[in-house]
């Protein structure tokens, strides 16, 4: 009986250490992003503009004028470059959300998850201050707010249908 909790315990240990580990690798790897040329970021958005324009191609098969695609290439730069901080400060706020959760209580959760975020996206642009062709960029803290912002909403929404749905099943059942 004596192993069993304390096989569980540690289990409950090993989860809490994973959930507080992957928001910290999470954090290294926007700072790796955010220590990138300005001219190796943008390569690395362009990759994805390739790889979204030669699938337009094959799809709509030559339907589309070269002049608008050449277009659409430019403007998916940048929509490329802003959904990609909105993704990052996302999944940061859901990894910190569930770390501070296993150790905390859920309004407490928001908060930290939160302030741990803001943080990042302060030290992350003034990382970029000091990399050749990058600056701080107010715009950027707007996006990277904007994601945690989507997170928190997806997170409400979770709650708030997990929590409306058990409470129906409790007034089906006559609780």
């Amino acid at each position: 009986m004596i192993e069993v909790n304390d096989k569980s315990r540690k289990k409950g240990i090993f989860q809490r250490g994973i959930s507080v580990a992957l928001p910290v690798l999470w954090t290294s790897f926007i700072f790796y992003n955010s220590l990138q040329t300005a001219s190796r970021s943008l390569e690395q958005s362009g990759f994805f503009v390739d790889l979204f324009t030669n699938m337009t191609r094959l799809l709509y098969k030559g339907a589309i004028p070269q002049k608008l695609l050449g277009y659409i290439e430019l403007r998916l730069v940048d929509d490329i470059r802003s959904l990609a901080h909105i993704f990052e400060f996302f999944v940061l706020y859901l990894l910190c959300y569930i770390a501070f959760a296993s150790l905390a209580k859920i309004r407490r959760n928001m908060s930290a998850a939160f302030a741990y975020g803001l943080v990042i996206v302060l030290m992350d642009e003034t990382i970029q201050i000091f990399v050749d062709g990058r600056g701080f960029q107010i715009k950027d803290i707007l996006l990277d707010c904007s994601g945690m912002l989507i997170a928190f909403l997806v997170i409400q929404l979770v709650i708030y249908l997990k929590t409306g749905k058990s409470k129906e099943i409790r007034d089906e059942s006559g609780e």
